[in-house]
């Protein structure tokens, strides 16, 4: 259940994280974001590198709601040990399009915004 746990505080996290994006409330800051050297040189590489990871946060917020749904399903089906298995499954499934994104669309948006100042 540990793994439901995590799930369901990974798709609050992206959801929060996404809503905050959208409403352009997420400034340049240490700890929430992506935070990467592109990301960081401006606010104008903050704001565009997040604009370019929304589509890849929206999807690991899917897979982590189709993941919950799958551990519960899960763990009725076949128990505990199994629904561990589909939760650590979903989370590195949901976090994968996340990293992905943030070494190629992220860090060029990143990159050319900053570069355009």
């Amino acid at each position: 259940m540990i793994s439901l746990i995590a799930l369901v505080i990974a798709a609050i996290t992206f959801a929060v994280l996404l809503a905050m994006i959208k409403a352009g409330n997420l400034t340049r800051n240490g700890l929430v974001g992506v935070r990467t050297s592109a990301t960081m040189e401006s606010d104008a590489a903050w704001q565009a590198g997040h604009r370019a990871a929304v589509p890849a946060l929206s999807l690991g917020l899917m897979i982590f709601i189709v993941g919950t749904v799958a551990v519960l399903l899960t763990n009725h089906l076949y128990g505990d040990d199994m629904a561990s298995l589909a939760g650590i499954l979903a989370l590195l499934a949901g976090v994968l399009p996340v990293l992905i994104a943030t070494f190629t669309s992220v860090k060029r948006a990143a990159q050319r915004a900053h570069n355009e100042l």
